[in-house]
């Protein structure tokens, strides 16, 4: 078994083996969480209050009813995530990218938890709870990898130069 001491001394092909191993590990983790963050999209975030009239949709049926700029802007910002994590879980996506999804995954918690373009904010559903968990968890999770490998970028390139 590798050790951190191993790493840092620069015992050949190391490196490259932790990078492979990181990336089969978390690979597991980002197909799944790409079907399942796509599929919550077809999901009520927010409960409609019981004297409305207009109850709240899905992320798509809000875009297509109302078109407000919050609502294109979180489909964009879910697209993007759910196909950087597609890519992330074939074991094609680098540091920067696995960072740029975590940032995604941290706007949508943050616009799911704050409700940006309401007067009063509306409970979140099930769905949104279960969205708002799944986006911060998915963060931190593509956040360690991109930052670990670029630590380990940065020891390789020390243990070159």
């Amino acid at each position: 078994m590798t050790t951190p001491k191993a790493i840092t001394t620069g015992q050949g092909t190391e490196i490259d083996a932790w990078k492979q191993r990181l990336g089969a590990a978390c690979a597991r983790f980002y197909a799944p969480l790409s079907v399942v963050t796509f599929a919550l999209t077809f999901f009520a975030y927010y409960e409609s209050e019981p004297d409305s009239s207009d109850p709240y949709g899905s992320l798509w049926q809000e875009v297509a009813r109302t078109g407000h700029s919050y609502a294109v802007a979180a489909v964009l910002i879910f697209l993007v995530v759910i196909v950087l994590l597609a890519v992330a879980a074939l074991e094609k996506l680098g540091p920067a990218g696995l960072i740029a999804a975590a940032i995604g995954a941290i706007i949508i918690g943050s616009m799911l938890l704050t409700a940006p373009g309401f007067h009063r904010k509306p409970a979140l559903t099930e769905a949104g709870i279960l969205d708002v968990a799944l986006s911060f968890l998915s963060a931190a999770v593509l956040l360690g990898h991109g930052l670990t490998l670029l630590v380990l970028d940065l020891v390789e390139s020390r243990r070159r130069g």
